[in-house]
């Protein structure tokens, strides 16, 4: 009686209303702490680290914070790699049975460098006979590239950003 009558001199009413109100926006809040602090375990984001990138894979970039202490990451945490696939190899078939030209693991990015559809052949003042006598091996594929831990059948995002 007496925190009805204190709340009722401060101008604010309280009654079962405004607690059943008060109990929603704190379980909301509860609630929301608790899936902050499920999406941090499940993103893995170590003492003394901060997401830096977040990358369309769904891949983090981990970098320690100002003045946090490196050793403090665990080593598994493993950041993503760029790598360079150059257009010196090429082949012109879809085939399993080719070897992959790198391995990467999931999350990292690679650089595809590729030859055009024609593989160089038409050039500037070419005649309508040169383009005639191309014979055409198909069109020249730079790869393939290996994912590890990745088995037939599985479904891979590809993001291309360029």
């Amino acid at each position: 009686m007496e925190a009805r009558k204190a709340a009722r001199r401060l101008g604010r009413r309280r009654d079962a209303r405004s607690d059943a109100a008060r109990a929603r926006r704190g379980a909301r809040r509860d609630g929301r702490q608790q899936r902050q602090q499920e999406r941090a375990r499940e993103q893995c984001v170590p003492h003394g680290a901060h997401r830096y990138e977040k990358r369309s894979s769904g891949t983090r970039v981990l970098r320690p914070k100002a003045g946090a202490a490196t050793a403090s990451l665990p080593h598994d945490v493993r950041v993503p790699r760029t790598h360079e696939l150059d257009a010196t190899t090429v082949h012109h078939v879809w085939d399993n049975a080719i070897p992959p030209r790198i391995e990467i693991d999931p999350g990292d990015t690679v650089v595809f460098r590729c030859r055009d559809s024609s593989d160089g052949y038409y050039r500037r003042g070419m005649t309508s006979a040169d383009v005639a006598r191309r014979v055409s091996k198909g069109h020249p594929l730079t790869g393939p590239v290996g994912i590890r831990g990745a088995r037939p059948g599985d479904v891979l995002q590809v993001d291309v950003r360029e």
